[in-house]
């Protein structure tokens, strides 16, 4: 057989191997995680021509026909797609999946190597449910290999109380077919402990100052409040923020001299004792509490400034502190008018007198904070004594109130010498005198109805019809000697917590949270930010105790840092301690600008759960979530990576395995000189030595502590073929080709073959 023959035969069984090496990329270009074959040739064999001319600078080498040297598997990735598939993943970057045959078997990767404890395979189709006993597998049924912490047993979940247990767990190389139960049941673990980051926000969630200050039958504590920092309380839902607010001014006027006060919060004082103090000894005046009939605080706590002196004076009370506690203003007879100062979004009601701009106004509504002179249907005119009549050519300010034809009109808009019942103008109602009408016997009154009675004055409390000197229950006795502030109010908050018992069971822990002292940077040594804590522990509707209640403090300092001491509270048998300072990355704090509210908590109790969803993150970690709310890490996907995938061999169903080669070094040994043929040449046979290795070098972790080392996975995606279908099908027209050109060869080398042999006929 001449050599055409040969070199066109090899060429044909060449290019046949790459065509069926190309339509198996064809056919498989819609295969999930497919890895694309690219044949490759190589020369069969050469010969060196030294019968033409061995020193010749020219090659006399001549080769015979073509073979096939690989077919090489492409790590190109291919696209990505999204799945609905629960389990459905997909790795993007260098390595495997691994799967195994056996669900008791185990898959270890170290340094120093890897072993196995059955077959073991790796592929890139992602597309894994799970089986009937849960675990997880491939179409073909092989567990997917990865890391588990051994949290779930017959079906019940543990969590482990150690974060970095777990992470060390998930680092390490030791794989196993990974199993997640349907019926999957959370067990309840009882609370020991509870940490809680909290911001307790100053200017929010206002209440009562009663609310705060009462005792245990419920009366109020007057020595708590009197020693308690004024910049502690609020007024109108605003605090005092007496540290910016600071001045109390009192101006008292007599007929020969005028005397100006003026007290600073921080310097002067800080508590109310200490405010009273001041404005018994400068001032003459008076500070108590709004008191009822009896002589006891009323559900709504209020100060009143009354006069102690024997004569009626002309009192100002102004200042920054005074007109946030609702108690400023300009009493020309003090005592003789029985109307507060009108304070904008304080809520009156009905019977509420009110004194604005000189005029006195009643609340006839049942609970509103409306202006008088806006809103004409919920308050009426009782008092405009003090306004003074219409003058013509008196320029009036906007703003200003006059008596004209018996009418009051206020000034609405700038104009020059117009009568009130002209533009510029705005008719308020009729003018009115007197406040207070004679008691009449048997008549009913309405509370907060005020009669003059043998020359005092009287107020209702309840309805009724009495006479005030034999009912000093239903009557209250009055004196128009006093400046009522707005209600008292304190900074709070509620905090809950739930917390568990042996066997699930919800219990609340409850925290109340006062503030007792505001920090401020006026008073030597500066003051920390104080609030009373009162926690106890109830039954999950918070509506029945089941602890004793503790009575703690966090405090503030300058810089926001918690100061606080753990509790621990008694509960079932058992004790939980409770540490407010915060969590081990959330201190708690007091941020003005965030809302009060609980930052972040953390306990070791869990109500019973059962499992509702799973996630996959980035780093191939799977997390379980439960009913309860936790969620827990379980595992990791199992992925390993090789320094040559080439050295990887297909074992079908888009299935990769480990190959062992008989040696890793070649040596040539010379056979026995041949007489005839060789020419002097000594042949030489290609002997291989030492040991077997793995062709595509030993497994290798596809993670470093937490993270992935060579990429990343995607949760509910596929990996899709990494065929370019372009690329094959140019490909194929390329072989297609060759095979014509060496089939065509072939012809031509028989042809001459027949040729030669009829020469001898």
């Amino acid at each position: 057989m001449n050599a055409t023959l040969l070199s066109s035969y090899s060429g044909i069984k060449t290019h046949q191997f790459g065509v069926d090496s190309i339509a198996n990329n064809i056919a498989n270009v819609n295969t999930t995680g497919y890895r694309e074959n690219q044949p490759q040739f190589q020369s069969l064999f050469s010969n060196s021509l030294n019968s033409l001319n061995a020193n010749s600078p020219v090659s006399n080498d001549y080769n015979y026909g073509a073979t096939g040297s690989s077919n090489a598997i492409s790590t190109r990735s291919g696209s990505y797609k999204a799945s609905d598939n629960e389990f459905s993943v997909a790795y993007e970057g260098k390595g495997w999946f691994v799967v195994g045959e056996n669900k008791n078997g185990e898959f270890s990767i170290t340094d120093a190597g890897y072993q196995a404890k059955q077959k073991t395979y790796f592929t890139r189709d992602g597309n894994f449910s799970r089986d009937g006993e849960g675990y997880i597998v491939n179409s073909k049924g092989l567990y997917m290999y990865g890391v588990n912490l051994g949290k779930i047993q017959n079906n019940v979940f543990s969590a482990s109380n150690n974060s970095d247990e777990d992470f060390t767990k998930l680092a390490s190389g030791n794989l196993q077919p990974l199993q997640i139960p349907q019926d999957l049941y959370y067990k309840p673990v009882a609370t020991t402990q509870v940490a809680a980051s909290i911001n307790l926000n100053k200017t929010q969630n206002t209440i009562n100052a009663l609310e705060v200050y009462a005792d245990n039958n419920g009366k109020f504590d007057e020595a708590r409040f009197w020693q308690a920092d004024l910049n502690a309380f609020a007024t109108n839902g605003q605090p005092l923020d007496a540290t910016t607010f600071d001045r109390f001014k009192v101006t008292i006027k007599t007929d020969d001299k005028t005397q100006e006060l003026e007290f600073t919060y921080g310097k002067d004082f800080v508590t109310f004792k200490d405010l009273d103090a001041l404005l018994s000894q400068k001032a003459g005046l008076g500070l108590d509490l709004v008191r009822l009939p009896d002589g006891e605080v009323g559900a709504k706590t209020g100060l009143k400034i009354f006069n102690t002196s024997f004569h009626a004076r002309d009192i100002e009370i102004s200042g920054s502190l005074a007109q946030k506690l609702g108690i400023s203003g300009r009493n020309e007879r003090f005592g003789s008018t029985l109307a507060s100062l009108y304070v904008q979004d304080k809520e009156y009601e009905k019977g509420d007198l009110v004194s604005l701009d000189g005029v006195i106004f009643t609340y006839k509504g049942s609970l509103g904070n409306s202006n008088p002179f806006e809103d004409r249907e919920n308050w009426e005119i009782v008092d405009t004594s003090v306004l003074k009549q219409w003058r013509n050519g008196v320029s009036y300010e906007v703003g200003s109130l006059v008596i004209f034809e018996d009418k009051v009109y206020r000034k609405v808009e700038k104009s020059e010498n117009e009568k009130p019942t002209e533009s510029g103008w705005e008719e308020i109602g009729d003018s009115k005198t007197g406040l207070a009408k004679d008691f009449v016997e048997n008549e009913s009154y309405e509370p907060k109805a005020i009669v003059r009675y043998q020359d005092k004055l009287y107020m209702r409390q309840i309805a009724g019809s009495s006479n005030p000197l034999k009912d000093p229950i239903g009557w209250k006795k009055i004196s128009a000697d006093s400046f009522e502030s707005a209600y008292l109010e304190v900074p709070s908050y509620q905090s809950n917590v739930e917390i568990y018992d042996e066997s699930g069971s919800k219990f609340l822990l409850q925290s109340h949270y006062y503030l007792l002292n505001s920090a401020n940077s006026t008073t030597q040594p500066k003051q920390n930010e104080l609030w009373e804590v009162q926690t106890q522990i109830f039954n999950k509707d918070g509506t029945i105790p089941v602890g004793e209640k503790l009575i703690h403090e966090i405090a503030f300092d300058e810089n926001g840092t918690p100061i606080t001491q753990p509790i621990t509270l008694s509960f079932d048998n058992r004790q939980i301690t409770y540490n407010l300072s915060g969590t081990s990355d959330k201190p708690s704090s007091n941020r003005l600008y965030q809302d009060s509210q609980i930052n972040k908590t953390n306990q070791d109790g869990r109500s019973e759960g059962h499992l509702q969803d799973i996630r996959i993150d980035r780093d191939g970690i799977i997390f379980l979530s439960f009913s309860n709310g936790v969620m827990e890490p379980m595992g990791r996907v199992g992925i390993s990576a090789f320094v040559n995938d080439q050295g990887l061999r297909k074992v079908g169903g888009n299935l990769f395995e480990m190959t062992e080669s008989s040696g890793n070094s070649y040596a040539y040994v010379n056979r026995a000189r041949s007489i005839v043929g060789w020419r002097g040449v000594y042949p030489r046979t290609l002997v291989a030595y030492g040991d077997a290795y793995i062709s595509s070098g030993k497994p290798l972790l596809g993670w470093e502590g937490q993270h992935l080392r060579f990429g990343s996975i995607l949760y509910k995606y596929l990996e899709t073929s990494n065929v370019d279908v372009g690329s094959a099908l140019t490909d194929l027209v390329v072989m297609q080709r060759g095979y014509s050109m060496n089939a065509k060869a072939f012809n031509t080398g028989d042809d001459l073959l027949k040729e030669a042999i009829n020469l001898k006929r």
